[in-house]
């Protein structure tokens, strides 16, 4: 497989993004004393939460009746499970909370969350995610009213991450507020699986026990999205622009004809098979037989994808069979070479036809077009994790949002998302984490792998038990 060819994926009309997949490590106190948080630098990649208290009630409370009213958004949790975070809350010691990311109403929840709890946690949050999302307005102007919400950016790939990745520490140790970190990194459009977990909530929990002598309650929260009936028109609509959209994002694709009166699921299985041509075509792979399943053409276009990028920045893969693992390591060199090419400086800056500019601007073009490949392909392995394609709406819908990244290149509308949804929500098991819990003749890393693992089971049985969870009245009839 090293040897086939392979094309990045750059989605049409979309702009490349600066997204990574890791938190990198930085020095965050030294000497055992915890960090100062005021005194991080703030900089143009990055913004601190600077929380105002009422605009977070006034901003809660416009979202609490504008989603149930209009939109018929529901949000349930247990009295039980809301008394436990309370409880958690007010214990000393460090408090982060760990949701899976299933889909972008994960922001509304949590915010529908807080209301009904009182907690307001400082929220790490990429800073792309708000790059032109929200009135089609750059970054710059909407971080500063983002941050006033209590969210804090993270921008892997950029110097900034060091600034960060110290400052979500800082907070901890300094016990100020908790913390809210997406386990996962990124939506993953899987609302049954959970995606691998990254090490940086535990990493930062080992390190504040270890500084404060205090323990570090990290609590899995487990968020499982169902729709009413009344959503259906949703799936409609998003089969007709996805199937309008094949004919021109990939021209060599032909769908084949349905009859009048062909299912919605036929329809979901024509979109997909015609995805997987299209990367089987990219990856000069031999056309699929009638009889494979999605699941071995999935693999296997990864494996010719993943072994292509391997070959580009010379990486020997440390695990072969956890492509989660090649797509991370594989993240972190791309993050490595982007900070590593700086803008050309002195004459060459002004000069914006320079050599220097012209190899500056096709270096950032590959290396974007490689983590829209990564981004891809972490959507093709989240809808392996689903197959086989389920009948009912709510999997036809979270089928569709993952199409909808890899046929649009684009993420679904937020209004279609959360519009007669109800999304279920459960508390696990907290994993306490003391200074006991730190072994000094272990590296820091592996214990917090080891403790990543741990909380990647509790978060996906609290996944499973929202899912059991039943909503009384059900989506939509409010």
């Amino acid at each position: 497989m090293s040897q086939v060819s392979f094309t990045p994926r750059i989605h049409p009309g979309v702009p490349p993004t600066k997204t990574a997949n890791r938190i990198a490590q930085a020095p965050v106190f030294q000497g055992g004393q915890p960090a100062d948080a005021s005194n991080i630098q703030v900089s143009s990649a990055f913004y601190k939460a600077k929380p105002w208290p009422w605009l977070i009630r006034s901003f809660q409370g416009g979202v609490h009746h504008f989603l149930s009213r209009p939109l018929g958004f529901q949000l349930h949790i247990a009295k039980a499970d809301v008394q436990r975070l309370q409880a958690l809350q007010k214990q000393t010691g460090g408090l982060i909370l760990a949701p899976n990311h299933a889909n972008l109403a994960d922001a509304f929840s949590l915010q529908e969350l807080g209301r009904q709890t009182g907690i307001y946690p400082a929220t790490m949050a990429a800073l792309e995610d708000f790059d032109r999302k929200i009135a089609n307005l750059p970054y710059q102007l909407v971080w500063p009213v983002v941050s006033r919400l209590g969210y804090f950016s993270v921008n892997p790939g950029n110097q900034s991450l060091k600034q960060s990745n110290a400052y979500a520490q800082a907070l901890l140790q300094q016990g100020q507020k908790p913390l809210c970190i997406f386990p996962e990194g990124r939506v993953t459009w899987s609302n049954h699986a959970i995606g691998p977990c990254r090490n940086g909530a535990m990493r930062y929990a080992l390190q504040s026990a270890q500084a404060n002598d205090k323990p570090v309650s990290v609590v899995p929260i487990g968020i499982y999205y169902q729709y009413s009936e009344k959503a259906r028109y949703r799936l409609e609509k998003m089969l007709n622009r996805q199937e309008k959209s094949v004919r021109t994002v990939f021209p060599k694709m032909t769908l084949p004809a349905l009859p009048s009166n062909g299912t919605a699921q036929a329809r979901i299985e024509r979109l997909l098979n015609a995805v997987l041509s299209h990367w089987e075509q990219q990856a000069h792979l031999p056309k699929a037989s009638p009889s494979a399943s999605p699941s071995n053409r999935i693999e296997a276009i990864q494996q010719a994808a993943l072994g292509k990028l391997n070959q580009i920045y010379h990486l020997q893969p440390r695990q072969p069979n956890d492509p989660h693992q090649q797509i991370r390591h594989l993240f972190q060199a791309i993050n490595q070479q982007q900070v590593q090419k700086k803008k050309p400086t002195g004459f060459s800056w002004l000069n914006q036809f320079s050599t220097a500019w012209k190899q500056y601007r096709q270096h950032r073009k590959e290396t974007q077009g490689h983590i829209q490949t990564l981004r891809d392909l972490e959507v093709l392995l989240s809808h392996q994790q689903t197959l086989p394609l389920k009948t009912d709406l709510t999997s036809q819908l979270e089928t569709l949002s993952r199409l909808n990244c890899l046929i649009l290149g684009k993420r679904p509308d937020i209004i279609s998302i959360v519009r007669n949804c109800s999304a279920q929500v459960k508390v696990g098991n907290p994993i306490v984490v003391d200074p006991s819990t730190v072994k000094p003749g272990l590296p820091l890393i592996e214990q917090a792998n080891q403790l990543t693992h741990q909380l990647q089971n509790e978060l996906q049985q609290a996944v499973q038990a929202a899912k059991r969870q039943k909503a009384l009245p059900p989506p939509g009839l409010v």
